[in-house]
């Protein structure tokens, strides 16, 4: 391609000649540079002046076009070749349509004061100049075209003068761009008010460049504008439309003008930030001594931190340093605490206040020295894992603190580590305290006392040993009486009598009696009168009331339970401990006790089998005058069993557990088993499966089987759980066993199949030994009077079975996996 010398060291090489469009390949430069201005065609120069142009923009590409059009772009050199190749170029200035393009090659050896480069040789006055010169000037000069006395362009030699980047901090410089109009509708968003560090008359601001360039560094933004002394304004597309009206001349100490915007670019990355996103500015000063990074120094909790303004001085912002691991605070022998962050609060509280209930909370908070390790001292006695700070003091802590600190969100208003307005500063407990009060409380240790330290109970001045409630009994006169310790007995191991009269609750587990105890109002044994439905009515007409408070213990896990006046049943989860805390006694009866009188009963052995609610099987039980040894399915279609040792006096029965399956699930080597009554709403707990197979069509109300139907429909997908809902809506998902309980337990479910908006929920065990070749669970049938447990084969040879409990209704059938394959299952003919 054609080559032009542009100036000393500096050419552009040709490098062919390409098609362009309306939508232009390359952008235009034409009146974008005082270069190029004037009707092109009659351009002298037209390549030179249209490199030197794109060269002053920092471009390396340009095209010339119809003779003198001038274009060139950032990414000329990745479009200019979009449109393919032209033969219509002309005299290296292309043609019609066609671009004559160029790459720039070298670099400019001496620039002007406008920017331009200085065009060796030039033109001035019929003389040729090679070099800057001071003819008719004070000043070297040098023609930004080839020829001055024509185009009358020229510039001072030794280029700008450079403009001193603003430093932020070691990693982030400010560099002038340039000073631009502006109008009511803003080339670039006001940003005043948004942030503490822009608040205030802004003309009077201190540090108002830094402070806006802070501002924009925390939100993102790469470009910013100072006007009128120190208004503040950035924004996510400063960037494109700062230039938006021009440029102007009215700015005047890097702090803009009237209407007119100092427009800064952001260089570098903020290194280090605080926890609320701030960038940290370094170096400072504080304490005499210059830091280049972030310091624990003068921090109560030694947290590392850094100042987020220039100049700091005490007082002014600051922030915890993100990234830095944070120290536990030490509160007590044993105990440390650590900030969990900072969280929004409101009128309702997250945590609810202890301030002012609690002696070492009471007063002003905001005036509290200490406030830090008092709250927690306070949490520490209640029993509490989590507390808040919050407005410099106020403290509040609970027992479900941990799980509910977080309940509004995060919040970026604390300060000190003692929150802010409606903002806590939440901290978690660890450990436990060395020494405790006699008031609860924990001993602060070690603890100041008239100027010397103590790191244990002292007698000093007081006949009981003593601790300060704080670190510093002087300052704050909190102290309370050590609490001793006392010598734990061990419990003694229940060693029934020998010739103990061992009462049969079931199969498998007995009541051995242990003895007669006292008992007082203030009971041994906790009552569990009223609280099962075993334990209803006046008990002392309770008949096999022994067995009936033996089986209500056992449900609940307890083994020891008492019988008194004659039938009153007790029994907890720490009887064993307490059955003798009055001594013996010697007015029992019968076994079932007397007034004031516990006969103490310990449960041997395990129950051999138990109902759906956890109740243990009584065997033997009566029904109908007849006695059974096990589960019975008389007039039931599930084995049930009585809870009483006689069901036709008590009614109390239960549906015996893990024999919720039906026969074609024994034969599968699968069964479901019943997990209980759960809620639903319109937003399912589980998806319904219903309707989406032909096991589960139609009128689910209606449907004989529901329950069976439903099973093979999940086991159909492989799912584990499903429900049954309103008499036989089936419903089943993948993630039914983590979702079936969403809305809590419910009572409306009838028969086995749930109720409106109550799921009846089922898990299945095992796995189907046959399946057809569409997935269905094959099960036992009968067909042409004949019994199938397993696969049945037709004229053809080849093997089918059943897919539906009811064959004979619906004649719902599949081939076998193994036989020939067809494409869905179907109804026999």
């Amino acid at each position: 391609g054609k080559t032009v010398r542009v100036t000393v060291n500096l050419v552009a090489k040709g490098i062919g000649c390409y098609r362009d469009t309306g939508r232009r390949a390359i952008p235009t430069l034409e009146r974008r540079s005082r270069l190029l201005r004037g009707n092109y065609r009659r351009r002298r120069y037209a390549i030179k002046k249209c490199a030197l142009a794109a060269y002053a923009k920092g471009h390396r590409v340009f095209a010339v076009q119809h003779g003198g059009w001038c274009a060139s772009g950032r990414r000329a050199h990745l479009t200019y070749g979009r449109y393919g190749r032209s033969n219509r170029c002309r005299n290296g200035k292309g043609g019609p349509w066609a671009n004559d393009v160029y790459v720039l090659r070298g670099s400019c050896r001496v620039r002007s004061s406008t920017g331009n480069c200085c065009v060796f040789p030039f033109i001035y006055k019929g003389r040729r100049y090679n070099r800057c010169t001071r003819v008719n000037s004070k000043r070297a000069w040098c023609a930004s075209t080839p020829n001055y006395d024509h185009d009358k362009l020229f510039g001072y030699c030794g280029g700008r003068k450079p403009v001193r980047p603003i430093r932020i901090t070691t990693s982030i410089t400010l560099q002038r761009i340039g000073c631009y109009k502006d109008t009511w509708r803003r080339a670039i968003p006001i940003i005043e008010g948004r942030s503490p560090f822009l608040r205030g008359n802004y003309q009077r601001r201190k540090y108002a460049i830094r402070k806006c360039a802070l501002v924009a560094i925390k939100r993102g933004y790469s470009y910013m504008g100072v006007q009128h002394g120190g208004q503040c304004a950035s924004g996510r597309y400063a960037y494109k439309t700062y230039a938006k009206y021009g440029r102007s001349n009215r700015c005047r100490n890097g702090k803009g003008g009237a209407w007119a915007n100092d427009v800064y670019r952001i260089s570098g990355r903020c290194k280090q930030r605080t926890v609320t996103g701030n960038c940290c500015v370094f170096p400072f000063r504080y304490g005499g001594r210059i830091y280049r990074s972030c310091t624990t120094r003068g921090s109560r909790l030694r947290r590392a931190w850094c100042p987020t303004l220039p100049g700091y001085r005490k007082g002014q912002p600051w922030g915890y340093c993100r990234g830095y691991r944070v120290p536990p605070t030490r509160i007590t022998s044993g105990v440390v605490i650590k900030p969990l962050g900072c969280f929004k609060d409101t009128a309702r509280r997250a945590i609810p206040g202890v301030d002012g209930r609690y002696s070492l909370v009471k007063g002003y908070y905001r005036s509290r020295k200490a406030a830090i390790e008092k709250c927690a001292l306070v949490a520490l006695m209640l029993r509490a894992k989590v507390f808040a700070v919050q407005h410099q003091g106020w403290c509040a802590t609970g027992r479900r603190a941990h799980v509910k600190y977080g309940r509004y969100g995060r919040s970026n208003r604390c300060r000190n580590g003692k929150g802010g307005p409606w903002a806590n500063d939440v901290y978690r407990v660890y450990g436990s305290c060395g020494a405790k009060t006699t008031k609860r409380y924990c001993c602060s240790l070690p603890f100041i006392y008239k100027g010397r330290r103590y790191n244990s109970c002292t007698r000093k001045n007081h006949n009981r040993p003593w601790c300060a409630l704080t670190s510093n009994y002087d300052r704050d006169r909190k102290w309370a009486n050590c609490a001793t310790r006392k010598p734990v007995r061990p419990v003694k191991p229940i060693i029934p009598p020998v010739r103990a009269r061992v009462v049969q609750i079931t199969t498998g587990l007995k009541a051995i009696p242990i003895g007669c105890f006292r008992d007082t109002g203030r009971r041994a044994i906790p009552t569990m009168e009223g609280r099962s439905r075993l334990l209803k009515g006046p008990y002392r007409r309770r008949r096999y009331s022994i067995q009936k408070c033996g089986v209500a213990a056992e449900r609940r896990g307890y083994r020891v339970f008492a019988i008194q006046h004659q039938g009153w049943c007790a029994s907890s989860k720490f009887a064993y401990r307490t059955y003798g805390r009055y001594g013996r006694s010697k007015r029992c009866r019968n076994g079932k006790g007397g007034p004031w009188a516990n006969t103490v009963y310990i449960l041997k052995g395990s129950a051999r089998a138990r109902t759906t609610r956890n109740n243990a099987c009584v065997f033997p039980f009566v029904y109908k005058g007849r006695r059974y040894t096990s589960c019975s399915r008389v007039n039931s279609k599930r084995p049930w069993c009585a809870i009483t040792p006689n069901y036709d006096v008590d009614k109390l029965w239960g549906y015996c557990r893990g024999r919720g399956g039906e026969d074609y699930l024994k034969y599968q080597k699968a069964h479901f088993q019943r997990i209980g009554c759960f809620r639903d709403t319109s937003h399912r707990a589980i998806k319904p499966l219903d309707g989406k197979l032909l096991l589960v069509r139609g009128n689910y109300q209606r449907r004989k089987k529901a329950i069976a139907k439903c099973a093979l429909a999940a086991s159909r997908f492989g799912f584990r759980v499903f429900g049954v809902q309103h008499g036989g809506w089936c419903a089943s998902d993948p993630r039914a066993y983590r979702t079936y309980a969403k809305y809590g337990r419910s009572n409306r479910c009838r028969n086995g199949k749930g109720g409106p908006w109550a799921n009846d929920v089922y898990r299945i065990s095992g796995k189907c030994r046959l399946r057809t070749t569409t997935g269905y669970c094959c099960v036992p049938f009968t067909y042409r009077r004949r019994r199938y447990r397993g696969c049945a084969t037709n004229s053809r040879g080849q093997k089918w079975c059943a897919i539906t409990p009811d064959f004979r209704t619906n004649k719902l059938w599949g081939y076998c996996r193994g036989g020939a394959r067809r494409k869905s299952d179907q109804f026999a003919s």
